[in-house]
């Protein structure tokens, strides 16, 4: 006859707890012994007063466990705030219920694709400040670990979601005119016809005031202008052999421009975003961009937040037949113009010069270029923008700021 774990579990329990009481008393009757009368009586009424904190905790906890099986959380999750579909298509539930985890969900691994070699490199980075001890205890534990899930099938759980995951994948492949994008806040999925976001794509990247097509790839010629720039940087002391080491890029990848979806204007449009990491330029950006942010946030004109804005009006009057206009800016970053970021930060370089160690000529030099090398890939074709600087750069946020 076979017990289920849950079955075999109360007994062992009574067993182990009844054993605990036989042990107990037979420590308090041996030492009784030792103990005068006066502080045996002492001893009794601290084993009552830890009875009745021991009850009480008891009592709290297991109202407070009745009250978390009578809310249990439902069995079906509503997923209507995270995910939006703009397509004429009816999505199925289970096409829903994926679509919905959004791109940062992990996703159980199958046996066959667990990442060991990453996982046991992470764990021995994080073990190089802990003792030896430490180190064999931690190296068991993973290794024990890794190998009960390596035979363990995964947990029912794993195979619903597996299960979903294929459905979706299934079906996204027989409904090709879809397309699955991401929104540009509140971590939402966007589903779209792929006719209506190709033809937004075009219209943005037809706007020949912001973007032109160019004929060839130029990012071996921007990669070779950045490590010949830290080249001369190393050779003037500005920086030493690390850190030109550190900014040198090698086989960079062209940035590529991706798109996120507005859903909260109306006929929903796109935000066009550059992707600049591991590009020519993003080390430099970076390294620009750092000693740009000593000066930002000093104009009189920069609210860091909502809760600074309404802090700093608190106290002001509005006057009579007088209105609070809010304005927003269409397309920031398309908008702001690299020669007055330039100039600007060429002004205020008396405030900058302390933050590094290279003169204005290389520093507003260096700058220059990681605003005028803004291109990107799209489609096996390369564009450069003409007017602004590219949302995605290390650098725009911080020349937005000035």
């Amino acid at each position: 006859m076979s017990w289920s774990d849950d079955e075999c579990r109360p007994s062992y329990a009574a067993v182990a707890l009844s054993q605990l009481c036989i042990n107990t008393t037979i420590v308090t009757n041996t030492t009784q012994h030792h103990f005068t009368n006066l502080d045996y009586k002492n001893f009794n009424l601290d084993i009552e007063k830890a009875d009745r904190l021991f009850n009480a905790i008891k009592t709290d906890n297991v109202k407070k466990l009745n009250k978390l099986k009578s809310v249990q959380a439902p069995k079906e999750i509503h997923t209507n705030n995270w995910l939006v579909n703009f397509s004429k298509t009816e999505l199925p539930s289970e096409i829903k219920d994926t679509l919905s985890l959004g791109p940062n969900h992990g996703l159980p691994y199958k046996n066959v694709n667990l990442p060991i070699d990453d996982i046991l490199s992470s764990v021995e980075l994080a073990l190089i400040a802990k003792d030896g001890i430490t180190i064999d205890k931690v190296r068991s534990n993973i290794s024990q670990l890794i190998g009960n899930r390596l035979v363990k099938h995964p947990p029912k759980s794993h195979c619903q979601i597996t299960s979903k995951v294929k459905q979706t994948i299934e079906f996204l492949k027989q409904n090709n005119h879809l397309v699955v994008t991401d929104a540009d806040k509140g971590n939402i999925s966007v589903v779209m016809d792929k006719t209506d976001v190709e033809q937004k794509y075009q219209d943005i990247l037809n706007d020949s005031s912001t973007y032109t097509l160019i004929s060839r790839d130029p990012t071996i010629e921007i990669q070779k202008q950045v490590n010949d720039m830290i080249s001369l940087w190393q050779q003037k002391k500005f920086i030493d052999s690390n850190s030109a080491k550190n900014l040198k890029t090698h086989k960079s990848p062209p940035p590529k421009i991706y798109f996120l979806s507005k859903i909260h204007k109306n006929n929903v449009p796109l935000r066009p975003i550059v992707c600049n990491i591991n590009s020519p330029t993003y080390k430099i950006s970076r390294f620009c961009s750092s000693v740009l942010s000593n000066i930002t946030g000093t104009s009189n004109y920069h609210i860091q937040d909502t809760r600074s804005f309404v802090n700093k009006i608190r106290n002001t009057q509005i006057p009579p037949e007088h209105l609070l206009v809010s304005l927003d800016v269409k397309s920031l970053f398309t908008n702001i113009s690299t020669k007055l970021a330039i100039s600007l930060i060429s002004r205020n370089w008396p405030n900058l010069k302390s933050h590094t160690n290279m003169n204005k000529k290389e520093f507003l030099a260096a700058t220059k270029l990681c605003l005028d090398s803004c291109y990107f890939a799209y489609e096996d074709k390369f564009y450069q923008q003409i007017f602004g600087v590219a949302m995605g750069s290390p650098i725009s946020p911080v020349v937005a700021n000035l």
